[in-house]
């Protein structure tokens, strides 16, 4: 049976994975759900699959998960219906080990002992409010600093309803246990540090903007950005776009502007730039 197949992940590894910020995703094979590294999906699909006779019918979810629509469904090893930009991600692993190769060694994380430790986390879990204010947007903002053990972890910005919070100024208790609520969704959050540095200097622009905005006109682009930034960079930062699917929040060509940054920029991020610096401060 296909429980024999893989081996899994301890409960220190799957500590490890959750608190690293991994890309996740959840795998359900009509009988059992797993939590795969995204990076080992093509593989999981083949060795469920034939672990299962070729009669596994798989759906995949995002891990948080974020709606019960799958990211993509198998027959058998073969994907049925895949969002695009998954399909371009896995489909020439996913075809190697098809056809080519041997799948290779990984683990998976059993549901249970996922549980388990998330409960573990849950429990040593610490968030400081940094800043609170508000935006143009009617909203509350909040950058925040999140902590596992007295380990910092991420440094965000979030976003809360105004009406939901009339004395938003002193509403910190409740802020902390929403954020708490939802640590997972946090430290999954894309590093800023692993961006472009046209990306990181857009979203620092909307970050420190009392508008929360970032307007760059091609005016702007050559006598600011032209001797730092080519066209190279552009297409760079298109991909980044694509790949953190920031179409909202990022636009280009747009009247006059080359460039928008908008406001919710701010809150797709972790700022890890923050937490090395906060480590060098304390040594």
């Amino acid at each position: 049976m296909y429980k024999d197949t893989f081996e899994f992940c301890t409960k220190g590894e799957i500590k490890n994975l959750l608190l690293s910020g991994e890309k996740l995703v959840y795998a359900d094979n009509g009988i059992d759900e797993f939590v795969v590294r995204y990076n080992d999906l093509p593989d999981f699909i083949v060795d469920m699959s034939r672990s299962m006779g070729n009669r596994c019918e798989l759906k995949v979810y995002k891990y948080p998960a974020e709606s019960m629509t799958p990211i993509l469904t198998t027959i058998g090893e073969f994907l049925d219906r895949c969002d695009h930009d998954v399909r371009a991600d896995i489909i020439d692993r996913l075809v190697a080990v098809q056809t080519e190769v041997d799948t290779k060694s990984y683990r998976i994380i059993n549901e249970y002992d996922l549980e388990v430790v998330k409960e573990d986390i849950d429990k040593n879990i610490s968030v400081k409010i940094l800043n609170l204010w508000l935006s143009d947007y009617g909203d509350i903002r909040c950058n925040a600093s999140i902590s596992v053990n007295g380990k910092e972890k991420a440094n965000i910005i979030t976003s809360f309803e105004r009406d939901y919070y009339p004395d938003w100024k002193n509403s910190q208790n409740d802020y902390k246990e929403e954020i708490k609520d939802e640590w997972e969704k946090y430290l999954h959050l894309p590093k800023i540090s692993k961006c472009s540095k046209l990306m990181q200097e857009i979203y620092d622009n909307v970050c420190e903007s009392e508008a929360t905005m970032c307007h760059i006109t091609n005016d702007d682009w050559k006598e600011l950005y032209a001797d730092r930034f080519t066209n190279k960079d552009i297409t760079k930062l298109k991909e980044e776009v694509k790949k953190y699917k920031l179409d909202d929040v990022i636009t280009f060509d747009d009247r006059e502007y080359k460039i928008i940054g908008w406001g919710n920029l701010e809150t797709s991020f972790n700022d890890d730039r923050k937490l090395e610096r906060n480590k060098e401060m304390e040594r």
